[in-house]
């Protein structure tokens, strides 16, 4: 795996180097959300306090990581169960279905055989 390539972007008031996140925009626009979130807890705070801003900052982005890996679990979830009914039902309709009581279904052969 090779080294990540950084660049320099603005994280609220300041220019940091970061490993860059599928492509160089893409990261532009990770850092331009942490930008916006520091300004809005920057607003919302009573005094000014950098260090305070930015862990207001990490915490709730790992607070909306938390959440979507969650939902991402959840919805991983009901997808194995909505597979497991299906092949549940599969299971179903091929122990109602007797290929060797039908005549127009011919056994399956495999393509590289020589008979």
């Amino acid at each position: 795996m090779s080294e990540p390539t950084w660049i320099q972007v603005r994280l609220g008031d300041s220019r940091v180097r970061v490993p860059v996140v599928d492509d160089p925009a893409t990261t532009q626009k990770i850092a331009d959300r942490c930008t916006r979130l520091l300004k809005q807890i920057e607003e919302d705070s009573s005094r000014i306090d950098t260090l305070n801003f930015f862990q207001l900052a990490t915490f709730q982005l790992a607070a909306s990581v938390h959440r979507l890996e969650a939902e991402m679990q959840h919805d991983e979830s009901e997808i194995l169960r909505a597979l497991e009914q299906m092949q549940a039902k599969l299971r179903q309709l091929l122990d109602e279905f007797h290929p060797e009581d039908s005549p127009a279904i011919l056994p399956i052969q495999d393509p590289d055989s020589k008979t």
